[in-house]
């Protein structure tokens, strides 16, 4: 009867030796495959988000055709995306508690370095849309108090000598007013420098048409054409500044995406 009893005693104690170990390889196997799929999915986040990233800039459009109303949207939409791929670079390379120790093993800091690399190269690309978004925003603003249908001026016709000098004035006033981004500043700088020449030459021409002075009418005539030359060089300026900052975009696109 002892020996029975030891003999049942003894069963059990291996059934339950045997269920730990059941038990133990389970969760090892069980935490070995959530280990893959951890890593996995690290690979295929970089990938999924490389590939939304291009989809949502394709959606930006252009910000530099079309009219004021479309461009004004593009940028909205550019705006959104950079705010989005900031949220998303953020949480990319995001490693679970659980396997992040692995980040020792030569395998997992691989896979994390690769991502880190294409989250670094988002953030770049983000800041520069940044720059990009701000500049046209800014550029946005110049222009719409640019487009005054009464500015422009017509030498030949005195009748609109005052008209013209009052508008150019009113510009001068209100670029000087204008708040934009430092990323714009040196069009802007362009811009303010070509509008105060164009009041003072109005202004100035104005001046000496109402005192009947001819010295003073001519200089000021000359002073008025060579004003206009402002704007050229104010549009040249802004080409220049903004495919600069397209240029370093597509230098990060290419680099991210």
């Amino acid at each position: 009867m002892k020996k029975l009893k030891s003999l049942v005693h003894h069963r059990r104690r291996v059934w339950v030796i045997g269920g730990s170990i059941a038990v133990v390889l389970l969760l090892g196997a069980a935490y070995a495959g959530y280990s893959l799929y951890s890593w996995g999915a690290l690979n295929d986040r970089s990938a999924n988000w490389q590939q939304s990233t291009r989809h949502l800039l394709d959606k930006v459009g252009s910000t530099k055709t079309g009219t004021v109303a479309e461009k004004t949207a593009s940028i909205k939409r550019l705006q959104a995306a950079v705010a989005e791929i900031e949220k998303s670079t953020a949480q990319l390379c995001d490693v679970p508690g659980l396997v992040s120790w692995q980040t020792a093993t030569e395998s997992a800091k691989r896979t994390l370095r690769d991502c880190q690399k294409v989250a670094h190269n988002g953030e770049l690309l983000s800041a520069s849309l940044e720059k990009l978004s701000k500049y046209l925003e800014s550029e946005a603003a110049l222009a719409r108090i640019m487009t005054s249908p009464g500015l422009g001026g017509d030498l030949s016709d005195e009748k609109t000598w005052e008209a013209s000098s009052k508008e150019w004035h009113g510009t001068a006033v209100a670029v000087k007013a204008l708040k934009v981004d430092t990323v714009f500043n040196v069009t802007y700088a362009s811009a303010e420098s070509a509008i105060n020449e164009l009041d003072a030459a109005w202004q100035e021409l104005l001046a000496a048409h109402t005192a009947q002075n001819k010295a003073q009418f001519m200089s000021a005539q000359s002073r008025v054409e060579k004003a206009y030359g402002g704007l050229t060089t104010l549009r040249d300026t802004n080409d220049h500044e903004l495919q600069q900052l397209i240029t370093e975009v597509n230098a990060r696109y290419k680099a991210a995406l």
